[in-house]
């Protein structure tokens, strides 16, 4: 069976936002580790949404999306973005509520994947500054673009959270099931 073009690349839209990816070049049947979450899988018992094709796991879509979808990596960026280079303790005094340790951890994985670059500077006592890479300004131009968007649509946000809460205190008053509209 073969697929569509429409249902072949939302196939592999799917497959690569869950992790799974078919190389044509791979032979079927062999055994591959995600790096993600360390499970090997067997390639011959896996297959595609269209054709039978084994697919394998990808986890650098994944870790990707999963780096810049977390709320500090995505406030550390935009901060070093916004004030270029900036130090240990002027990120910390700058991105609201993160703790000394999440911000190691943010810094240092932010660091792994390329996003930023760690300098130790020659004075006494030793500074560490951190900055953007080419990867990492690049990044911030599209989380530019999605924090416009937040901005532009904060108020229409707000008026359908206030709604939602609304209606579901009024369902919960009445027994009715939160968030089900019925149609006339």
């Amino acid at each position: 069976m073969s697929c569509s073009p429409v249902s072949s690349r939302l196939s592999f839209v799917t497959n690569s936002i869950h992790g799974n990816f078919h190389d044509s070049n791979e032979q079927e049947g062999t055994s591959v580790t995600d790096a993600h979450s360390g499970i090997t899988t067997d390639e011959s018992a896996r297959g595609s949404a269209c054709d039978g094709e084994p697919t394998r796991p990808v986890s650098g879509i994944r870790d990707i999306l999963d780096r810049i979808g977390d709320t500090w990596s995505v406030l550390v960026a935009i901060e070093l973005r916004l004030h270029g280079p900036r130090r240990f303790g002027q990120l910390r005094r700058s991105v609201d509520g993160i703790s000394q340790r999440m911000l190691t951890v943010t810094l240092r994985r932010l660091q792994r994947d390329g996003l930023i670059d760690r300098t130790v500077l020659d004075t006494s006592p030793p500074q560490v500054e951190y900055s953007l890479t080419r990867v990492g300004h690049s990044l911030t131009g599209v989380l530019k673009e999605l924090v416009d968007w937040a901005a532009a649509n904060r108020a229409d946000i707000d008026a359908a959270r206030r709604s939602w809460d609304q209606a579901t205190t009024e369902r919960r008053a009445t027994g009715d099931e939160p968030g089900v509209r019925t149609r006339a």
